[in-house]
């Protein structure tokens, strides 16, 4: 039997020792606890939807997340028992504008529900009306290389976003006053 990372052939010189081989590289993950004893190099995406208990040393090219007491490489760094290391996860969150009539009204207000010193990014994705054209803030016009529609925290109210236009811009335009209609999204990548 001979086989790879993605294949394995059968044949009439297959023997039982072939198949304990491969069993003996085979980690069965299910939906359950998992205890790994022995060193293991996970080359490809490994999932634990349970938890999973490390008995000796780990590598792996990324971690999302770790509760592990044993020494974990990521990357070219490893995490051992008392490392001073830490793995900091951004969650993504995606918000709906809601209505906007950008013609008549130069800015919004809008919710995010997180505290503003967890996050640590933003972009705001405005749309046309006819659901054509797509725009990031901040937007800068081509012709005068100006900023014609922006996003920031609000200083005054930190719990809220302002989508902001310029008059007379790209933005200020019958293309963008259809309401009802959603006129974005924005994307905040933040820390708990």
């Amino acid at each position: 039997m001979a086989f790879n990372s993605s294949t394995i052939s059968v044949g009439s010189t297959t023997k039982k020792s072939h198949f304990d081989q491969l069993l003996n590289n085979t980690i069965d993950l299910k939906r359950e606890n998992t205890t790994i004893n022995g060193e293991k190099t996970f080359a490809s995406a490994t999932v634990f939807s349970a938890s999973a208990t490390f008995n000796s040393t780990v590598r792996a090219s990324s971690i999302i997340s770790r509760t592990s007491t044993a020494s974990i490489g990521l990357g070219t760094a490893w995490l051992g028992q008392s490392s001073t290391a830490s793995v900091v996860i951004l969650k993504t969150k995606m918000i709906e504008i809601g209505d906007w009539d950008m013609d008549a009204t130069d800015f919004v207000y809008v919710a995010h529900g997180l505290m503003s010193t967890k996050i640590r990014s933003y972009s705001c994705l405005v749309r046309q009306d006819a659901d054509t054209g797509y725009y990031v803030f901040p937007f800068h016009e081509t012709v005068q290389n100006v900023v014609a529609g922006g996003i920031a925290i609000r200083a005054a109210d930190p719990s809220v976003f302002k989508c902001w236009r310029v008059g007379g811009g790209s933005f200020d335009s019958i293309l963008f006053d259809e309401t009802p209609y959603n006129r974005g999204w924005i994307i905040v990548w933040y820390v708990e």
